[in-house]
């Protein structure tokens, strides 16, 4: 693996000699500035390049921020924003500091973002040394498994929606996400399958919502039931004998989520898009928490969401606005005309990014901005 070692170089000079001999020792390639020589590029490009090309991204961080860059923004800072949406992203975190106002605010970010990501403190270049080698290692052993097929995990994405078929549902408006995680591996043992620990977590979280953000994806009023299909764990929810509510998780830890969607009253059907984004928002909360609770070890290193809204095909699309300004009104309404299941270009995400709350407000955006446009097309 090419390892790109981020961090201020006055000062930290043993910090990044000793994880540059981390990496080293264990047959990687450190990536530093201090070796990119003489560009035409700006020291920042280059950089930000070295970034993009490398494998993964060591963050050391200590008490000193760092000059601002056009803009405005620290070079550590660029760095680390780069790497946490494409890159597996290691970070190791001076400890007994006083940091500078503009690197506590940084601190304060990386030290919020959810569990899943390797972080961890230091307290001096040997101690860093060691801490090195133990987290490249652990992502040593995630990459050697077998390498992620971005196709592969697309095409699961997709097959593992409810076809046509499938009657899990009859009546209700429903939104449906599916997540697939790679590299294909095992992640959940045969007997922890259906065990009660496992059903008992995940069903208070689909229920309360403690822990994975904005609140639960199943109705507080109802009970849930638990099953085995085939080899996948699922929980449900039932409401006039028909199921409404489902999360299905797969041994390789794939993940399916079904949830209802209230359709507008009144007036001409209609799907709301702030609705579509809130359960969006909600499903994948839940999602990353899963996720984290089954491999909180990041063997599975990204994932692939696909996203169809089913049992709509007849209901327009609209925001509450619109809706309000005129709910009889068929201008602009469009109908469903497609159940074929978005998906963002490309369409894996790095996992870390996808535990990153900020980072899934704006999957969300996407996906709701791509359900829209296939929703209002018009077929002539």
């Amino acid at each position: 693996m090419n390892i790109f070692i981020s961090s201020l170089i006055s000062g930290f000079e043993e910090n990044r000699i000793a994880v540059k001999r981390a990496i080293s020792i264990l047959g990687h390639k450190p990536i530093m500035a201090e070796d990119f020589g003489a560009r035409s590029d700006s020291p920042q490009v280059t950089c930000l390049r070295g970034v993009r090309e490398a494998d993964a991204v060591i963050l050391i961080l200590g008490s000193r921020y760092g000059a601002p860059q056009q803009k405005g923004l620290s070079a550590t800072h660029e760095e680390v924003l780069e790497a946490r949406t494409t890159k597996p992203l290691i970070i190791f975190l001076e400890a007994n500091i006083h940091p500078e106002p503009e690197q506590e605010n940084l601190l304060n970010e990386v030290s919020t973002w959810e569990k899943g990501l390797f972080r961890e403190e230091f307290s001096s270049a040997e101690d860093l040394f060691e801490k090195s080698l133990k987290a490249i290692s652990q992502l040593q052993l995630a990459h050697a498994q077998s390498p992620v097929d971005p196709e592969g995990l697309k095409k699961r994405a997709i097959t593992n929606l409810p076809k046509e078929n499938q009657n899990y549902f009859h009546s209700s408006v429903r939104l449906q996400i599916s997540i697939a995680a790679g590299p294909d591996t095992t992640i959940i043992r045969p007997a922890q399958m259906g065990s009660k620990a496992l059903i008992n977590i995940m069903s208070q979280e689909a229920l309360f919502g403690n822990n994975s953000g904005i609140g639960p994806i199943f109705d507080r009023q109802s009970g849930v039931n638990d099953s085995l299909d085939s080899d996948s764990l699922c929980i449900s929810q039932s409401q006039n004998r028909d199921v409404h509510n489902l999360v299905k998780l797969s041994p390789s830890g794939d993940i399916l989520l079904i949830l209802s969607m209230p359709m507008q009253s009144g007036g001409l059907p209609v799907i709301l898009e702030e609705t579509v984004h809130e359960t969006l928002l909600k499903g994948f909360d839940y999602a990353s928490w899963l996720l984290a609770e089954i491999d909180n070890t990041q063997r599975l290193t990204h994932v692939v969401p696909a996203v169809s809204i089913a049992g709509a095909s007849s209901a327009g699309w609209r925001t509450i606005a619109e809706h309000q300004a005129s709910p009889n009104s068929m201008q602009s309404f469009g109908m469903g005309q497609s159940k074929e299941p978005v998906l963002l270009s490309p369409a894996h995400i790095v996992r870390q990014s996808f535990a990153l709350s900020s980072d899934r407000n704006t999957y969300v955006e996407d996906f709701v901005a791509l359900l829209r446009r296939m929703w209002k097309e018009q077929r002539y």
